[in-house]
């Protein structure tokens, strides 16, 4: 992790040999559990946002000409290396959140009013859900009918089935692996939806790579299921698509205090460590073998039949960044020989007006290079449809520098009337909808880890067997993680747009055949 030194830094008193040999057999490094420990005393410091962006002031509005001419320019691009890249190790728990409620609330007397309502909309529809029928089946073998417990509201036999262990377990199963989609002949979960929408995303020979980060305890099974999706998918079309799979490494797990800052240990005496949130998987995207990577969260597809505005704005943002990544890449190779001062000039006036650096007059050969020569990534944003919170803001830095980056509420110093109304004025907020570029003009992969701006995590409270504790977040993929990438932000429609938060979100026309 790269920070200032903690004054501690170099203080092992607090560490047993025991705890050294565990940290050295789960790949930890005793410097970033320092730093860690110097982050819950100090607190991270705030991100401080100098204006949001909008239409025409750092986000782009592209026109039928230029989609028309990106997109194909995508579909024209034959020899790339293509991966779409999804986090999907996240159980599907939160999902079922207002049910777990009434399960424990039978009377309904202490429910809050929004998981009230989400419970009576959830059994009113239950038959709605493409995960019905998987349900009626599973109670039929236990000598039960799903329609008879249906009409006779015995409602908790129902739920306990479908979120149980003894059931079909959704409360603890991945996210990905639940039934989200009803065709005629099938029923969809996001793995498979995902494989699909990947198909789309292709022109002509094409082939993609689809990559999984998942929860290591379903791997194999995610794996299993998986290739009989695609033995599905090879029925329907002939394009190409290879899967990969990988699990958040334990490596990057940071440590757990108490609420005084103090070590907390499990019954053994081992330290407790967390995972630390999708920040740590700019791991995972470090280790592709790839050019480009579109990135998407494992919850965000929709019916087949509302597929056109995500393919085209799919293919817009690639086309895009590679329209980008083409100039700047003629530039660093103009610069790599003798530029002349027109020449830089020219390169400056680039830099600082289509990629929004700040590079100065002053700016040297070599500091150019440096500005210039950075993974890229082209960030979707949709306009805000209900209350504004993280997404594209200009920033700046201690040194005063700005810089477009995709700021969490939880950045900002909430004590700031300013901070915080300048976060209010928000007009676009972050889908998680990105295409990146990760090969540098020589075509040798970027060692990702070199920008991240590690100031930019957070401290959260938890709850570990009862007892209240602190944790670290790492800096989120998409905010912190990329701090130092070149970022480019354009304006996506709302229809690209579908995640699944909650199960009645399935219930929306984007998830109803």
């Amino acid at each position: 992790m790269n920070s200032t030194k903690p004054s501690y830094i170099d203080n092992k008193m607090l560490f047993s040999e025991k705890d050294l040999e565990q940290l050295k057999s789960d790949g930890i490094d005793i410097n970033d559990v320092l730093l860690q420990l110097y982050y819950f005393e100090k607190g991270f410091p705030n991100t401080k946002i100098s204006d949001p962006c909008a239409a025409g002031n750092g986000i782009k509005i592209c026109n039928s000409n230029e989609k028309q001419y990106f997109i194909k320019l995508f579909d024209d691009e034959k020899d790339m290396r293509i991966t779409k890249f999804i986090p999907a190790s996240g159980a599907a728990s939160r999902m079922f959140k207002h049910l777990h409620s009434l399960l424990l609330d039978e009377k309904k007397s202490g429910i809050n009013p929004n998981d009230l309502k989400l419970s009576e909309d959830f059994l009113v529809n239950f038959k709605k859900f493409a995960f019905w029928n998987e349900l009626a089946e599973s109670l039929n073998k236990k000598g039960l009918n799903a329609d008879d417990l249906l009409e006779k509201h015995q409602f908790n036999i129902l739920i306990k089935e479908l979120l149980e262990n003894e059931g079909l377990n959704y409360s603890n199963i991945p996210k990905g692996l639940v039934s989200f989609h009803t065709y005629q002949h099938q029923v969809r979960n996001a793995f498979e939806e995902h494989l699909f929408e990947s198909v789309d995303y292709t022109a002509g020979n094409k082939s993609m790579t689809v990559h999984f980060t998942v929860a290591e305890d379903y791997k194999n099974t995610i794996e299993t299921e998986v290739a009989g999706y695609l033995k599905n998918l090879g029925k329907i079309t002939a394009k190409k698509i290879d899967v990969e799979f990988s699990i958040q490494k334990k490596s990057t797990n940071t440590i757990a205090v108490d609420l005084q800052n103090n070590l907390l240990r499990d019954e053994l005496g081992k330290l407790i460590f967390r995972p630390a949130g999708h920040g740590a998987l700019i791991e995972n995207l470090n280790e592709l073998d790839a050019e480009l990577v579109f990135i998407k969260n494992i919850d965000n597809i929709i019916i087949d039949h509302l597929k056109k505005p995500t393919i085209e704005y799919k293919k817009l943002l690639a086309g895009y960044l590679i329209d980008t990544k083409n100039k700047v890449f003629q530039y660093l190779k103009m610069l790599d020989k003798d530029c002349n001062e027109n020449q830089l000039l020219e390169i400056r006036n680039f830099a600082n007006n289509h990629l929004h650096l700040s590079i100065g007059e002053k700016a040297n050969r070599e500091e150019i290079i440096k500005q210039l020569n950075k993974p890229i990534r082209i960030c979707g944003m949709v306009k805000n449809q209900g209350e504004p919170g993280g997404g594209p803001f200009w920033t700046e830095d201690m040194n005063g520098v700005t810089s477009l980056q995709v700021v969490e509420a939880s950045q900002i110093d909430h004590k700031n009337i300013e901070q915080v109304t300048l976060l209010k004025k928000a007009t676009h907020f972050n889908p998680v909808d990105l295409v990146c570029w990760i090969k540098n003009w020589q075509g040798k992969k970027f060692n990702l880890l070199n920008y991240r701006d590690m100031n930019t995590g957070f401290i959260s409270k938890k709850s570990i067997n009862g007892v209240d504790c602190k944790a670290i977040e790492l800096p989120g993929l998409w905010n912190g993680a990329m701090a130092y990438w070149i970022t480019l932000f354009v304006e996506v429609p709302i229809e690209t747009f579908n995640p699944v938060k909650t199960v009645n979100d399935l219930l929306r026309p984007a998830h109803q055949s």
